[in-house]
């Protein structure tokens, strides 16, 4: 009965959304339907303005109508649909705080199962738990050791009664561990009971069982550290250290796959609870911080509109999860190989930077970035100095030969004059 009371409270709820969406009202003018007065008038300021231009007199009329109108029209044809979404109620003990329903878009249901081995009920067991019987037999196997190893520096001496000193043989034995035990024999001396010897394969199955957890674990010893089964190049060490990686990348990938899903449960939430301007920060691992905005408004002084770039609100998204540093890899080995491919030119330098240790790798790359700025302008400045210098040397060549120009017009103005009164006395001369 309650469910169908909620149901019934929903379709009413629908039906009043929908006498609400009937009633809302819209501007036409001719076949043109406008959801804003505003829009409208201006739009028959154009239509007469340009009827003025072509010398006509048109005075566009603007009617009022509502969707209810458009709807009998049919203009705007109305489907119902109902949509099943999820309610979720959040009780403390024996008292409901509150309800909530959740987001019409979510396609999954809000529980996400991050399962390593499933026993078909809501509880999985982990790979350690596989591993605790193999665990408890190399620990009897190593109590077995200590106590066959006290056993033999504890020996136990057989001693025929009456045959010595028991004191006297205390106080010499006792330095060795040994305990005398008297038995009654008729004739014969003191016996040493010697613990049998373990056999080998009592040795053999510790490191077999060992073997066995690293198979089970996926974690093998040359991936811990230990140098005696690594090889002696470091490109047989990265492939079989892929190799190893293979039951942990598949572990990884059941990780992966969960974190997706937990994306898209999480997506529509977002987009249901940020309806306001928030900044997300983003913390590098070298302490660089990136920040995005979301839902941010913006104030456009030409069309007088504040759109919201980065509106989470509208529209669907993906998730990926992307793999990147989680498995465990050779760092030096994977060095040498990007900065041979660096040296090749293959890659630039900062994809060779994120294999290092640097920390502060993004100041790296903006003081060489800055670096290669400075250079850039100094080669422009020496490239503009020797073109003045070309200028210069020009332009001093041209200031000699015109001094010289000059000199040389000056002395033959004066050989001219000279030239003239030679010239003047010759005529007077020959006339005379």
């Amino acid at each position: 009965i309650k469910l169908w009371k909620e149901y019934v409270s929903k379709i009413f709820e629908a039906e009043k959304e929908y006498e609400e969406y009937v009633q809302k009202p819209v501007w036409s003018m001719g076949n043109e339907f406008f959801l804003n007065e505003q829009e409208a008038i201006q739009r028959a300021e154009q239509i007469r303005t340009e009827a003025l231009q072509q010398g006509q007199r048109v005075v566009p009329e603007i009617r009022t109508l509502s969707y209810g109108s458009l709807i009998q029209m049919e203009m705007i044809r109305v489907v119902p649909v109902m949509v099943r979404t999820i309610k979720m109620y959040c009780i403390m003990g024996n008292k409901l705080l509150y309800t909530r329903e959740l987001p019409p878009n979510l396609k999954y249901y809000p529980i996400v199962l991050f399962q390593n081995l499933k026993t078909g009920t809501a509880f999985p067991i982990s790979d350690v738990e596989l591993a605790k019987p193999l665990q408890e037999y190399i620990n009897k196997i190593r109590s077995l050791i200590v106590a066959h190893a006290a056993s033999s520096t504890n020996l136990k001496v057989l001693l025929p009664k009456g045959s010595v000193d028991r004191e006297e043989f205390e106080q010499e034995w006792s330095r060795v561990g040994a305990v005398g035990v008297e038995v009654d024999y008729d004739l014969g001396e003191p016996k040493v009971v010697a613990p049998v010897a373990l056999p080998n394969e009592l040795y053999a199955n510790e490191q077999t069982a060992k073997q066995d957890i690293d198979h089970l674990f996926g974690l093998y010893e040359m991936m811990m550290g230990n140098s005696q089964a690594v090889p002696n190049t470091y490109k047989a060490t990265v492939a079989i250290d892929e190799f190893g990686q293979r039951k942990i990348r598949s572990k990884l990938s059941d990780i992966e796959s969960g974190l997706t899903r937990l994306g898209k449960v999480i997506i529509p939430f977002i987009q249901q609870l940020y309806t306001k301007e928030k900044k997300f920060r983003l913390l590098q691992p070298n302490n660089s911080i990136t920040e995005y905005s979301i839902n941010k408004k913006l104030y456009d002084d030409k069309s007088q509109d504040v759109p919201e770039p980065n509106e989470v609100g509208k529209g669907s998204y993906d998730v990926v999860v992307v793999a990147g540093s989680t498995l465990p890899t050779n760092r030096y080995a994977q060095l040498e190989l990007y900065m041979e491919a660096y040296r090749m030119g293959l890659i630039d330098q900062q994809e060779v930077l994120k294999k290092t240790e640097i920390f502060d790798m993004e100041g790296v790359l903006q003081r060489q970035d800055m670096i290669a700025q400075l250079q850039n302008q100094l080669e422009q400045a020496l490239g503009v100095i020797k073109g003045l210098k070309g200028d210069l040397q020009t332009r001093e060549r041209e200031v000699y030969h015109a001094k010289q120009g000059e000199k040389l017009a000056k002395f033959e103005s004066g050989l001219k004059g000279e030239k003239t009164k030679v010239e003047a006395a010759t005529a007077l001369y020959s006339a005379r």
